[in-house]
């Protein structure tokens, strides 16, 4: 017989899904002390991130999402949401990296780690093993690679730990992989290229003079091997009416052509940073 409580995180077929709702909390417990695994699971998880004295009900909920483009697939989500005391919800996702839990209970995908700390080495490593695998797997017809595109004007060189960046003039007709920064740049300027400036941001500087959401944007594209990199206030003369005319006039081109671009999108300004 399945759990009358969490129906063993079963449905009768791939395409059901599960609902149950409110369910007392202590009702969990006690199918836990009768030995239900999966109540196990699903209290052992509520524990991980609540402190469930104060906890009254729950629901469990399995659902497919499926992504606007067709060709993102679609993927399975099971959610637990909790009621405490006070009439707070938290939503909680389960999911293993243990391929024996998901054959045990297919409402549980496989998924993997993911620091909530985007910056992190293992968030970057991450967002690299994604990046190869779009190349290497992905055709054209799914996405454009950007690995050997027509380099814009200027980009700037990353470097390493160990060289510091700098402004590069594309030779006519060079190539090669770059990534683009999309941000706000706020109020401040703290950090441009001008015609007076030029030929100095073209023998490098140093990373920390830039502004935080610049810096970090360097960071990631060194993390990802990615050569190069393209930001408006850096890669554009500032200070020349005829530069801002014709990048802008090609600025959709370099955005396009870029193997991926940073976009800083919860940062008001180039000073709050990119995660």
């Amino acid at each position: 017989m399945p759990c009358r409580i969490c129906h063993d995180l079963t449905v009768e077929s791939p395409s059901d899904v599960l609902r149950l709702d409110n369910i007392l909390f202590t009702g969990l417990q006690s199918s836990v002390l009768l030995g239900c695994q999966a109540c196990f699971l699903i209290e052992s998880g509520i524990n991980s991130f609540k402190h469930v004295a104060n906890i009254v009900d729950l629901d469990i909920s399995s659902s497919v999402e499926r992504h606007q483009e067709e060709r993102l697939g679609e993927r399975l989500l099971l959610r637990v949401t909790t009621r405490d005391i006070n009439g707070d919800d938290t939503n909680l996702e389960f999911y293993s990296t243990d391929v024996r839990i998901t054959h045990r209970w297919p409402l549980i995908p496989i998924a993997s780690h993911i620091s909530t700390d985007s910056s992190s080495p293992g968030c970057l490593h991450q967002a690299r093993k994604w990046l190869d695998h779009c190349i290497q797997n992905h055709g054209l017809q799914l996405c454009r690679s950007g690995t050997r595109s027509k380099l814009p004007t200027r980009v700037i060189k990353v470097g390493d730990a160990s060289t510091r960046p700098y402004l590069h003039e594309s030779a006519p007709g060079e190539t090669g992989c770059y990534a683009t920064l999309s941000y706000c740049w706020g109020a401040a300027r703290t950090f441009i290229t001008t015609i007076s400036s030029y030929s100095q941001r073209k023998t490098g500087f140093s990373i920390e003079e830039l502004p935080k959401t610049c810096h970090d944007a360097v960071l990631v594209a060194r993390a990802l091997s990615i050569p190069n990199l393209w930001i408006d206030s850096l890669c554009i003369l500032q200070d020349s009416t005829p530069d801002w005319e014709f990048e802008a006039a090609n600025m959709c081109d370099i955005y396009e052509n870029a193997l991926v671009t940073f976009a800083a999108v919860d940062s008001p300004s180039s000073d709050s940073g990119l995660f």
